[in-house]
This record gives C-alpha cells, structure tokens and sequence, in this order.
C-alpha cells in the first residue's frame, strides 16, 4: 500500500509491537475479572505498549478493555516487566498511571483497543487477535488487526475508502502489504466461522443455518477477530455471532477493526438484523441483535431474512 496516513501506519506499528509483548510472557494463566471474564498478564503488557505507542504521536482519548482495578503489586511488576522488554524506555512504576488513561473525552474521535481479543485462544496457544481502530463520527476510519498465530502471523489493516491488505507479522514496510479481497461463493459452497467457545455465540444457530441453506462445508471454529480476517482474505464468506445471553450488547472493541477491514475488501458487516454498526454509544454498540460478516450483499441480504424468519433475532 503506497501513501499510507500517518495514523495507519502507527496502529500497524503499534499492534506489532503489542503482539511482542504477548509473545513475552512465559506460561500464561488467567487471572479472572469481576465478570468472569479471564485476563493476563499479556493483554494488560499489550493494552499498555499501544496506548504508549499512541500517546507518543500526540493521541489521548481512548476505549480500551483492560483498567487498573484490582491489580496486585506482583501483576504490577510482571506486567512492567513485559513491557520493557518492548519499550525499554517505559517510565518505571507507571502501569497505572498508563491504565488510568484508558478515558475518552471525545465522542467525535477516539481510539478503541482490544489488546487480547480471545484471550482463551492465547491460553489454550491458539488464535487471538490485537486489535486497533480509529473511531471519528461514529464511523471506523483506521483499523489494525494482528494475528501472530494465523499462518504464521499476519497483520490485517485498512483505512476508510483505500482498501485492506495483509502482510506478515515480520515485515515492516507497509508498501508492499498485499491488498485483500473478499470472495463470493455460491450459498452452498460457502464457508461459515463461528466462535471457538459456545458461550459466545450458538453453536446451535450456526448448525441449523448450515443445514437450512444446505452448506456442505464444515465451520471453522476459532477465537476473536481472526474470522473477520478469514473473511476479508477469501478464506470465508460467513461470521455471525448471535449472544446467548439476553440482554447482552456487544462491546466496541470486539468488531471496530474487524468490521472495516471486511468492508473495505469488498464485504458487508451489519447487525444480525440488518442494521449497520454505529459507533457513538461509547464501548458498547447500540443493538444487541447480534453481528454478521459475509463477503457478500446477496449472502448478506439472504443470511438476515434467514435469521427474521426464524425469529432469533432478539432487536
């Protein structure tokens, strides 16, 4: 990609660097969250490389998912110890100082960070994704996507209106990225991604769905963002999730980077009823029916009567 923005290629750098981080921490464990939800030592390292990396190009409102709550002084101090290992000039005893800053005083314009997005996937040593968009008006702008464990490791990215390319996670000049596309396939011969874990989404959805419209392929089954990629690069035409919680709203940083990267290889992401993404209600988006990526209007069109007729849709 030739003439790419200031801000692109400082979120390529950034997730580069984060994924290092992660890479950094010997034997991964969980430390769990006040909602159950796992955590490391590694999203915290990464979290904290790119908020640096941001603020040192003059960036300062963010929605990011990892705080300073609850953190122990032996977290504080493994954490700092990663992330040295990636900024050597990373100010000592500042972990929280940097966490505190996870705020955003701007609606219009900010960045949004997921900085392990399937952190059971990292656990287990399979998929997760770092993942980094620029939200302006409601709307995507920049996203930055790294999957180090994804052939070999890949770094998704795209810009509003310029197209997306990947390039591998060792390669640092962002011109010769190659550009992405999605690619359409007969309903049949589609090829559908769904959640690893069936506490996401329904595993039982995804089954009926294959079936309904007669897909022969098996799913792929993986954590995070990664099946937006697969999407963007040919490899599948179709992610939903639909939550299996009532009530549930998804979280910005699940979908921000990932949403533009699909549209900008030529695919459509919306809600699972049709209605497009619109980021303006802070970290959670608006309409909990659901998410669908296909690399398609008429898989797309055809997927959303699907789910109304089968009256799943919880909008």
């Amino acid at each position: 990609m030739s003439l790419a923005s200031k801000d692109l290629k400082i979120a390529v750098k950034a997730v580069r660097f984060a994924s290092e981080a992660t890479k950094f921490v010997n034997s991964p464990s969980a430390i769990i969250k006040s909602d159950s939800s796992p955590v490391t030592i590694a999203d915290y390292a990464s979290q904290i490389v790119i908020m640096s990396i941001l603020q040192e190009n003059g960036n300062a409102d963010f929605i990011a998912e990892e705080d300073d709550k609850g953190l122990s002084n032996d977290t504080l101090e493994k954490v700092e110890d990663v992330v040295k290992k990636v900024l050597p000039n990373f100010k000592p005893n500042s972990v929280k100082e940097v966490l505190r800053r996870n705020v955003c005083t701007s609606n219009s314009q900010f960045w949004t960070i997921d900085p392990i997005d399937g952190t059971k996937g990292y656990l287990r040593g399979d998929q997760y994704a770092i993942c980094l968009a620029k939200i302006f008006d409601g709307k995507v702008q920049v996203a930055a996507m790294c999957c180090p464990n994804l052939d070999g490791g890949i770094i998704f990215f795209a810009e509003r209106d310029r197209g997306a390319y990947q390039m591998k996670i060792d390669e640092e000049d962002i011109s010769a990225a190659e550009r992405i596309y999605c690619h359409p396939r007969e309903t049949e011969a589609s090829v559908l991604c769904e959640s690893y874990e069936s506490a996401h989404s329904s595993h039982s959805d995804s089954g009926n769905l294959r079936k309904d419209l007669n897909i022969s392929k098996d799913s792929i089954r993986m954590d995070s963002q990664c099946k937006y990629g697969l999407v963007a690069n040919g490899k599948a035409n179709i992610f939903f999730r639909r939550a299996t919680k009532e009530n549930y709203y998804e979280k910005i940083w699940d979908h921000a980077a990932g949403a533009l990267i699909v549209q900008e290889a030529g695919g459509i992401v919306s809600h699972l009823n049709g209605d497009p993404l619109v980021f303006t209600n802070g970290p959670l988006l608006n309409n909990g029916s659901g998410i669908l990526a296909t690399s398609d209007d008429s898989l797309h069109s055809k997927i959303v009567q699907y789910f109304k007729e089968k009256q799943v849709n919880k909008a």
